[in-house]
């Protein structure tokens, strides 16, 4: 097998650094998949050799089976980050029937200390097992994956990062017991949802619940009892089992309940954050000896309303939360015998936060996202927030746990794969996209100019940006250069020279690009995700959905993205019929509504729409000629892509397609066409950490 340059290393004025998974296009920073930093590594250590696909195969995915497509597919992402065309290539030449061919030299950049070039030679057996395996020959296959990593951060150093298993589907919602020698967790495969935990010691993994609710939040009680979330029927169940007997169920609510945790130096209650509505979520407890409930909001009035994660501090009888009623989540402390609530200082930093973990009095671990970087951060009273560990591409950690004592760190990771089909309604056959779709999560497609043209978001280059693909040329072009975190939806200009997105690199924005060229035109900061639904008819105004927090509709002036309240408990979808006339969906009458802009006089449309509460912005869509709309609904309890005439007062569902709406990101005006989603399945592993003392 051929070797990898694992150095920091330039090429033409790229900078490669293969153990961040970046590389620096002119200055400008990208983050790129594991897999694909290792496939360039090795296309630079070649030379100008050509090396084979098979060679390439047996580099980059020694483990598994992947077929020709999977390559292809790596070469035409590495293509888009790097600037490059394959018909005119400046770095990566396919030979016909031999592989491919580096077109540059590559050097190690002086800065980096040399590194002898990492071969796959050692690795002499195709299979190798997870239980027994050498430690040279497992910290290669670690390196070939890019998961294994040794870098310094400011305070902190890591020296190593294994995965702890490998069981084939996803690992989460971990939890670690108070001596540090088991770790509890959910495993996710073929349609299971079972609760497992694992001995460190002796790397046994033990089956505690297996059955047909979906867990959540498992926690540890004592060394053989546990806790956990269970979802089934529209109910929500608090559950304690004891290890080796049937589950006990505690508490049934028929809101969701949403984390649970235990506090420091209290054994006996149980607490929980319960979902009420968008305005309020409940802090609850319950006391495992006598069943007694408590809900804290009668004797806390200055708790806040919007409240998101739960987690046990190192200070005695004291919760750790995040509060969501700003701007920014913000980590505070509440302590339970004072009822005193403290707001973490340098915690207002992140945009979001999706896991806390107690480190000590003064610290915390946090899964979150600050500025364009997310990942693994340690957050102290008295300094900025230190980044341990970076996400990359389409892998996202979304878990942690910490032992403090052996300076250990615990982290599932999630990747996820995503790409858009289009597909015949009457036929229910895949029509080709040849060149499209990338190894990454491609999403939100969209037909544009009589189906000429599919818009779409996509993370190719370690970020998100929305791209256009051209169906008769069959070629892909960036449109936006934002390098987003995340983005929720986009929507053209009635003359297809503007887009308008929502997005988040250091905060939530919304934005209005030049399509021609990709430049950012204006932007303006959001206190909440909003979704772009439309514009009206001259392209003066546009139309965003909050679709969380209050759920309202809102127009912004498309030039100075000034904003006004359009309508309230208001969204989904908005089509301006004729410049007088808008049609938009009102979650409070649950009904497609039309407006008309001069008089402000309203008239409902249809008001009988299936799960209107479930779906998402744009899964409704008015047809060409306006006369009726295509949703989801439920066929022989199937849900099915359907066409609702508007006509008929309130008619019957006319089946469509046996694809559920909630796959679908467009229909052609002529109803023949779908661009759908099509999901591969998820993967995600439990890591192990270990930061130098």
């Amino acid at each position: 097998m051929k070797a990898l340059l694992m150095d920091k290393f330039s090429f033409d004025k790229i900078v490669v650094d293969p153990k961040s998974n970046t590389i620096y296009l002119n200055g400008v920073e990208k983050r790129l998949e594991p897999k694909l930093i290792s496939l360039l590594c090795l296309l630079a250590a070649q030379g100008r050799d050509v090396i084979s696909r098979q060679d390439i195969t047996q580099a980059i995915w020694s483990d598994v089976v992947v077929g020709e497509e999977s390559i292809t597919r790596a070469i035409f992402a590495l293509r888009n980050a790097l600037g490059d065309d394959a018909k005119q290539p400046k770095y990566i030449e396919t030979i016909p029937k031999k592989g491919y061919r580096f077109l540059v030299d590559a050097e190690v950049v002086k800065d980096s200390p040399p590194l002898e070039p990492l071969t796959t030679k050692v690795l002499v057996a195709k299979k190798i097992s997870w239980t027994v395996y050498s430690a040279a020959a497992i910290l290669l296959i670690i390196v070939l994956f890019g998961i294994w990593q040794k870098y310094t951060i400011p305070n902190v150093e890591i020296e190593s990062i294994l995965p702890l298993n490998k069981m084939e589907g996803v690992e989460r919602d971990i939890s670690l017991s108070a001596d540090g020698t088991k770790l509890l967790f959910i495993h996710e495969f073929d349609q299971r949802n079972d609760l497992y935990s694992r001995d460190l010691a002796n790397a046994k993994d033990i089956l505690w619940v297996r059955d047909d609710f979906f867990k959540t939040s498992p926690i540890w009680i004592d060394a053989n009892t546990v806790a956990y979330i269970r979802q089934a029927g529209g109910e929500s169940q608090l559950v304690r089992n004891y290890q080796g007997q049937p589950p006990q169920i505690l508490y049934t609510s028929a809101k969701r309940i949403m984390k649970l945790a235990m506090a420091s130096g209290d054994t006996e209650n149980l607490f929980f954050l319960e979902f009420q509505n968008n305005d309020l979520i409940e802090l609850k407890s319950l006391n495992l000896r006598n069943g007694k409930q408590q809900t804290w909001r009668d004797s806390i009035s200055g708790l806040p309303h919007k409240i998101g994660q739960l987690q046990h501090s190192t200070k005695s009888n004291t919760l750790l939360m995040v509060q969501n009623e700003y701007d920014s989540p913000a980590i505070i402390s509440l302590d339970l015998n004072t009822k005193k609530i403290t707001t973490i200082n340098n915690s207002s930093h992140f945009s979001e936060i999706n896991k806390l973990v107690a480190i000590n009095d003064q610290s915390v671990l946090v899964v979150g996202v600050m500025g364009a970087a997310e990942g693994i951060w340690f957050v102290d009273e008295q300094k900025r927030p230190q980044l341990v560990l970076r996400s990359s591409g389409s892998e996202k950690i979304v878990d942690a746990q910490f032992d403090v004592s052996r300076n250990i760190i615990f982290y599932t990771n999630l990747q996820k794969n995503a790409d858009i089909q289009m597909v015949s309604a009457k036929k229910s056959e895949i029509l080709p996209l040849p060149e499209l779709n990338s190894s990454g999560i491609d999403i939100q497609g969209m037909f544009v100019g009589n189906n000429k043209f599919i818009y779409f978001i996509s993370n190719r280059t370690g970020y998100y940006d929305v791209w256009r693909y051209d169906t008769e040329l069959k070629s892909v072009k960036q449109i936006t250069k934002l390098n987003a975190l995340s983005m929720t939806w986009f929507s053209l200009s009635h003359d297809n020279k503007k887009l308008v997105v929502g997005y988040r690199t250091e905060g939530l924005s919304l934005g209005v690009v030049d399509v021609e060229t990709g430049k950012l035109l204006n932007h303006v900061k959001t206190p909440s995700r909003r979704h772009p639904l439309g514009w009206s008819n001259d392209d003066r105004v546009i139309y965003a959905s909050e679709h969380e927090a209050e759920i309202n509709l809102f127009n912004y002036d498309a030039i100075t993205l000034k904003q006004s309240l359009f309508a309230e408990k208001s969204g989904l979808y908005v089509k301006d019929l004729d410049g007088r006339r808008v049609v938009y969906v009102d979650y409070a009458r649950h009904a497609l509504v039309e407006r008309d802009l001069e008089t402000k006089q309203e008239k409902i449309l249809h008001d009988k729409i299936s799960d209107l509460t479930a779906l998402a912005p744009r899964k409704i869509t008015l047809n060409k000629t306006n006369d009726g709309f295509y949703t989801s609904c439920q066929i022989e309890w199937a849900h099915k892509t359907c066409f609702y005439s508007l006509s008929v007062a309130n008619g019957s569902p006319v089946f469509v397609s046996d694809i559920p709406f909630w796959k679908v990101f467009d229909i052609a005006e002529d109803g023949e066409k779908l661009l759908v989603m099509d999901t591969k399945p998820s993967s995600g592993d439990i890591m192990k950490m270990q930061l130098r003392d």
